[in-house]
């Protein structure tokens, strides 16, 4: 069984994710939640159904 918690990655195992270039979509995206993150003006939800009731709202 594959033990998933050992941290001692081995390096013959081929890691994509560490070959992965995200395209100019991805990027844009990521910059879009910086600044989301950063600007106080933000709203955030603790759930679906609040973001959903905040949006019957309007």
């Amino acid at each position: 069984m594959t033990n998933f918690l050992d941290l001692n990655r081995r390096s013959d195992v081929d890691d994509d994710s560490s070959r992965h270039v995200p395209n100019d979509v991805t990027r844009e995206a990521l910059r879009e939640a910086e600044r989301l993150a950063a600007d106080p003006r933000t709203r955030y939800f603790s759930d679906v159904e609040e973001a959903l009731a905040e949006l019957k709202k309007d």
